[in-house]
């Protein structure tokens, strides 16, 4: 692969899907990620024959490509790099699918814990016609929606231990501002949110001392009421537990995003913990409420410091579940796997 490597070039892989167009069938192999999900579902809205997603075929005209190294695009003797950009932000922007091509940049950002690229940037500046806002404020999830103490129970990256998914120790610490329950990040006053920010920085910098203000405060990205990164965990959720229908659903109908992100709160906001069991073999074994393991994947690299290369577990009872984002299996949704050999 490192022969092929030059400077990204995402522009040519735009023209190379418009090209794609033409064909009268196509079959695209993609790696298991909802950014390459999303892509392919929105590039099979638009085709008017046969059309086909594989996650292994070895005969498909198109295929997808992924590693640390970046993202290609194959298609018959063309190759295109794409460096870190999602595959999302080479589709043709336009209103109707604008909410999956940010929601392919988000969530690609997020799970590979980068900041956006230099041309998903231009593809994101090119959406404030549409209706998109950015602003500059705290890595917590919907916090012009949901009370403060939610947001921060929902903070993944961040992770903020003892409060990341603990309902009791959130309200808790929101009361140490002076303010109760109902109250929203956008009604602190000036010294709530400076005392707010201060204690967000001090508890991540005990986990990770490197950590700096960009880690804590960044861009956000909201597309009316929606925040592009509760939409991205509300998906990669569903992703987990579920399987690729949802993602494919709400590329060719964005309005279900709603339904997802309710019962995505409902479920989250329960609370849940994450306890490593076991970290010396091949995988991670947690026990955690919160199934979903590509979402704890986020909370360990974070915890232990290190890009987690081992499939994430979660313990049970006496069965042991995995994504197939971790995994070459036919089967999706939450997969049943043998553990006996740990080593």
């Amino acid at each position: 692969m490192e022969s092929f490597i030059k400077d990204p070039n995402p522009e040519e892989g735009l023209k190379l899907i418009e090209s794609l167009y033409n064909e009268k069938s196509l079959c695209v192999k993609i790696p298991y990620t909802p950014d390459s999900i999303i892509f392919s579902s929105l590039l099979m809205k638009y085709f008017n024959g046969d059309f086909a997603i594989s996650f292994s075929s070895l005969n498909c005209e198109v295929q997808l490509l992924q590693n640390e190294q970046g993202k290609w695009i194959n298609s018959n003797d063309k190759q295109v790099f794409l460096g870190n950009s999602a595959f999302s932000s080479i589709l043709p922007l336009s209103k109707d699918d604008l909410l999956p091509i940010l929601s392919g940049i988000s969530i690609s950002s997020f799970l590979e814990r980068r900041k956006t690229s230099e041309w998903e940037n231009k593809i994101i500046e090119k959406a404030k016609a549409m209706g998109v806002t950015v602003e500059k404020n705290v890595k917590i999830p919907a916090y012009n929606e949901l009370p403060l103490f939610l947001s921060l129970m929902l903070s993944f990256d961040p992770y903020l231990p003892q409060i990341t998914g603990n309902r009791e120790n959130a309200i808790n610490f929101i009361k140490e501002l002076g303010v109760n329950e109902t109250t929203k990040l956008s009604e602190l006053n000036e010294t709530q949110l400076n005392t707010f920010l201060y204690k967000i920085m001090t508890i991540a910098i005990k986990l990770n001392p490197r950590i700096s203000r960009d880690d804590i405060i960044s861009d956000r990205i909201f597309y009316f009421n929606y925040d592009l990164l509760e939409v991205s965990l509300a998906l990669i959720y569903f992703m987990d537990i579920i399987g690729s229908k949802y993602l494919i659903q709400f590329s060719l109908n964005p309005s279900i995003i709603g339904i997802l992100i309710d019962k995505f709160r409902e479920n989250v906001a329960k609370g849940f913990k994450i306890d490593i069991l076991d970290n010396k073999g091949k995988y991670y074994i947690v026990d955690s409420e919160l199934k979903s393991p590509t979402l704890i994947s986020i909370f360990l690299q974070q915890i232990e410091k290190n890009k987690i290369i081992k499939t994430i577990v979660i313990k049970d009872n006496d069965t042991y579940l995995t994504s197939r984002y971790f995994l070459s299996s036919e089967e999706e949704g939450l997969i049943k796997i043998d553990i006996k050999d740990k080593n």
